[in-house]
């Protein structure tokens, strides 16, 4: 179970780092300069990762691994929708609001991100696999 457990940590990571690449250049067109839209996607995630973090703490949830999968599922099917809308929202929105908007627009999965975390944790202190995360990312 430990070992599924990590593949599962690993490939919501690996995704969260793809998004956050691909997040970054598409808001590189809209934003014009490279270092602005690092720095916007950069914030965005921290941000959200400690909202959900903090949502995480508050919620309880009787099947964690059920409620991290359907998380993950929510995670990709609003990267989709962020895909396929992209191209009208420079259209939408003036240059003023743009980085406001763009905000709210990625604070959805990366709040969602934040909350994997703990809940898997959560979940493997459950099952017996205790300070098993300590291990995985302090060696």
């Amino acid at each position: 179970m430990s070992n599924l457990i990590l593949l599962i940590v690993f490939l919501s990571g690996f995704t969260s780092l793809i998004y956050q690449v691909i997040w970054t250049r598409l808001f590189n067109i809209i934003l014009g300069l490279y270092i602005h839209s690092a720095t916007l996607v950069v914030l965005v995630f921290m941000v959200g990762l400690g909202i959900g973090y903090y949502f995480s703490t508050k919620i309880i949830i009787k099947n964690k691994l059920f409620f991290y999968g359907i998380i993950q599922v929510f995670i990709g099917l609003y990267s989709i929708f962020l895909i396929l809308i992209f191209p009208y929202i420079d259209k939408i929105i003036n240059q003023i609001m743009i980085y406001f908007i763009s905000f709210l627009i990625l604070i959805p999965p990366t709040v969602l991100m934040g909350i994997t975390t703990p809940i898997i944790v959560q979940y493997s202190n459950e099952i017996g696999l205790h300070n098993f995360f300590y291990k995985i990312y302090g060696f």
